[in-house]
């Protein structure tokens, strides 16, 4: 997982003063189901943000994370791949807000490899005591997996960009057991949210640029292994892994002009490890 630059505001305001719907629906029922959780010791929160392209998915998240954490956001744990999502997920500190922008790579029953939803749902069990909070944003919720849908606190639906529809877990049950999301039940409550180049510019602008910046790079590295037979590149979890050392440990010898030879992706810091070096570390074992 690339590691972001985080965006803070002040943390001496009070939560109230986060709050960016018009009705503050989405605050007051996600504020309320995580200390439900807190209560029944299942601290762990899933919310399915469900909206057509274009309509605010990863804006609304980037707002509710702000209220949640009291202003303070973290590019770091909006994540692209499954690959991205599962090490985010598993990996401390714990109670993150994660942002998974693209769910169906790891949550979609028809379209993706039954190994990656298998394995979504093992960790979604084994590390819920990790506490995090985390919106998956999902085009299509005919598709989602059934382990999702059970695991689901709340499921938001965005028909059109700036209205939101909250729908509790006990409607989202309903949905999928007598229709599978074909049919949309009447929503629980309905908000509206603002465009987050207004309510959150600054932050905005970074995530958009950084969003370009991995996908050029994604690209340019797609392109790297088309065009030349060169050997395999493992991430900083993969080659910890090999090595048997903490992925942590991996990105510092990264970081050390004298530790491993790495690649960086774009101007992030994701560590890309040579084979060959893998090789060597151990050779020199």
């Amino acid at each position: 997982m690339a590691e972001r630059k985080m965006t803070q505001e002040t943390k001496q305001k009070p939560q109230e003063d986060y709050m960016f719907t018009r009705k503050h629906v989405l605050e007051d029922n996600i504020a309320k189901h995580r200390q439900y959780n807190i209560q029944k010791k299942n601290n762990q929160y899933i919310c399915v943000v469900v909206g057509d392209t274009g309509t605010g998915k990863t804006g609304l998240s980037l707002m509710l994370e702000r209220y949640i954490n009291q202003g303070e956001v973290s590019l770091d744990t909006v994540c692209l791949t499954h690959e991205d999502f599962i090490e985010e997920y598993t990996s401390k500190p714990k109670e993150k807000v994660i942002i998974y922008e693209e769910g169906r790579f790891s949550f979609d029953k028809n379209k993706y490899s039954h190994s990656e939803t298998k394995e979504a749902r093992d960790k979604i069990n084994q590390y819920r005591k990790f506490h995090h909070a985390i919106f998956v944003n999902f085009q299509n919720a005919q598709h989602l997996t059934s382990e999702l849908v059970r695991n689901a606190d709340a499921m938001i639906r965005i028909p059109k960009q700036g209205i939101a529809h909250y729908y509790n877990s006990e409607s989202i049950q309903q949905m999928w057991r007598y229709g599978k999301f074909t049919g949309w039940v009447d929503y629980d409550a309905r908000d509206f949210f603002p465009d987050p180049e207004v309510e959150i510019p600054d932050l905005w602008q970074k995530y958009e640029q950084q969003a370009e910046e991995e996908l050029v790079s994604r690209d340019q590295e797609d392109g790297e292994d088309d065009s030349n037979d060169l050997e395999d590149h493992f991430s900083a979890k993969e080659a910890a892994s090999k090595l048997g050392l903490h992925r942590d440990t991996v990105k510092r010898y990264c970081k050390d002009k004298d530790g491993f030879k790495c690649r960086k992706v774009g101007e992030q810091d994701k560590v890309i490890v040579p084979e060959s070096t893998i090789t060597k570390f151990l050779k020199d074992m």
